[in-house]
């Protein structure tokens, strides 16, 4: 995905970004939307991935990226 959007803009959410999934919201949102490099710092500046979600749903969203696959067993 890195290699969507501009170096500069991939080493700013780098420096900026701890987070795996809030470092891949940042570089899919630029490459959606063509974030300019200061129009991304102003979103990671204003949180707008911590925006994206309630802490609850976003700790299951994790888990859920993490787990590609979910079997439930069902008994018969």
């Amino acid at each position: 995905m890195v290699r969507e959007i501009e170096w500069t803009h991939n080493i700013l959410i780098m420096e900026r970004c701890h987070d795996e999934m809030q470092r891949e919201f940042y570089i899919r949102m630029t490459a959606k939307f063509g974030w300019t490099k200061n129009v991304l710092a102003l979103r990671i500046q204003d949180q707008t991935y911590e925006m994206t979600l309630p802490e609850p749903v976003r700790n299951q969203a994790k888990l859920a990226v993490r787990d590609g696959y979910t079997f439930d067993s069902v008994s018969g």
